[in-house]
C-alpha cells in the first residue's frame, strides 16, 4: 500500500506527469496509468475511416482490424463467461465480472478502440491542457492496461476496480481527466507552480448554463500543494440537473473553459464530440 504523499518516479522517456499519489483516496492507480501510458511504446497511430453502411471503424491497411464500437459493450460483457453479468446500454460501475482475464490476447483490438474513442472524446484547451471525457469503455480499457502494466494479482483487482469505477459517468454527469502536457521539465515546473487550484476553475458552458467541475470522488486528495503547485493530472466531474441534461441534448454550442488568472482558455466541442457525450447523459 502506498503512503499518502509518496511521489512516484515516472518511467521511460516521458517524465511529464510527476504526481503525488495517495492510496487513501484510491486515486494513485489512475495517476499511475496516465503517467505510465505516456512512456509505453504503443503501436504507431493508423488512419481510420468510417464505412458508409455501418459504424465499423477500420484501419486503411486491412479490413481485419475493423472495430464495431456499438458492439464493444457486448464484447466486454462476455469476457467472464462464467459470470451472470448482463450488458446494459450504459454500465455505470465495475465489479469482478467485468475484468477480462484474456485481455492481453485482444490488446491490439482494444487499443484500436481506445484510439477511436480519443479522437471523439479528447479536447485540447490552450497550449498545454488536454481534456479526456471518460466513459465506460475508456475507463475499462485504462483499467485493464494498468492491470497489465502493474501485473496486478487477482487479490489486487478490487483495489483497481475501486480506483477506476468513479470515472464512469452515472447518467447525470460528465467525467473528465485533464492533463497538463508540458515539456521541458523546467517549463513544466514553472507553469504548474503558477496554476495552483486550476482544478477549481474548469467550466462547461452551454445555453444559459455554466457547470463548475467538482472532484470526481468525494474523498479525492487535494491536488494543489501548500506551496501553490498544482498536479499535472486531475479527475473531475460535471454534475447536471435534469433541466441541464435536457438543454445539453439539444445544445448547438458547448464550451469547456478554464478561468484561472494564469490560464484563460476555452474550446468549443465539435459535433462529433457532442454526439458521443450525449450518450453519457441518459
Amino acid at each position: 500500500m502506498l503512503a499518502t504523499g509518496v511521489t512516484r518516479a515516472l518511467l521511460g522517456r516521458a517524465p511529464i506527469f510527476q504526481l503525488s499519489l495517495a492510496s487513501a483516496s484510491r486515486r494513485y492507480s489512475l495517476s499511475k496509468y496516465y503517467a505510465i501510458s505516456s512512456s509505453v511504446s504503443f503501436p504507431q497511430p493508423v488512419t481510420h475511416r468510417v464505412t458508409p453502411s455501418s459504424s465499423l471503424l477500420c484501419t486503411n491497411s486491412t479490413s481485419s482490424c475493423c472495430v464495431d464500437i456499438s458492439h464493444l459493450r457486448s464484447m466486454i460483457s462476455t469476457a467472464a463467461a462464467a459470470s451472470q453479468y448482463t450488458t446494459v446500454a450504459h454500465p455505470r460501475t465495475f465489479d469482478l465480472s467485468h475484468v477480462d482475464p484474456h485481455y492481453l490476447e485482444k490488446r491490439d483490438h482494444y487499443r484500436a478502440v481506445r484510439r477511436q474513442l480519443r479522437t471523439k472524446r479528447r479536447v485540447f484547451v490552450g497550449p498545454h491542457l488536454s481534456v479526456m471525457f471518460e466513459n465506460y469503455e475508456t475507463v475499462w480499457i485504462q483499467m485493464h492496461e494498468m492491470i497489465q502494466i502493474e501485473k496486478v494479482p487477482e487479490d489486487g483487482l478490487h483495489e483497481e476496480i475501486d480506483a477506476y469505477a468513479p470515472l464512469i459517468p452515472r447518467g447525470s454527469d460528465l467525467v473528465i481527466t485533464i492533463m497538463f502536457e508540458i515539456s521541458p521539465a523546467a517549463l513544466r515546473e514553472r507553469v504548474l507552480r503558477e496554476l495552483g487550484h486550476v482544478e477549481d476553475t474548469v467550466h462547461l458552458e452551454f445555453g444559459t448554463h455554466t457547470i463548475v467541475a467538482q472532484n470526481a470522488t468525494e474523498n479525492d486528495v487535494e491536488r494543489t500543494t501548500p506551496d501553490g503547485k498544482t498536479s499535472a493530472v486531475h479527475f473531475l466531474r460535471f454534475p447536471f440537473t435534469l433541466d441541464q441534461v435536457k438543454e445539453f441534448q439539444n445544445a448547438k454550442k458547448v464550451q469547456i473553459s478554464i478561468h484561472h488568472p494564469k490560464y484563460m482558455h476555452s474550446s468549443t466541442l465539435s459535433e462529433e464530440t457532442l454526439d458521443s457525450l450525449r450518450a453519457d447523459l441518459q
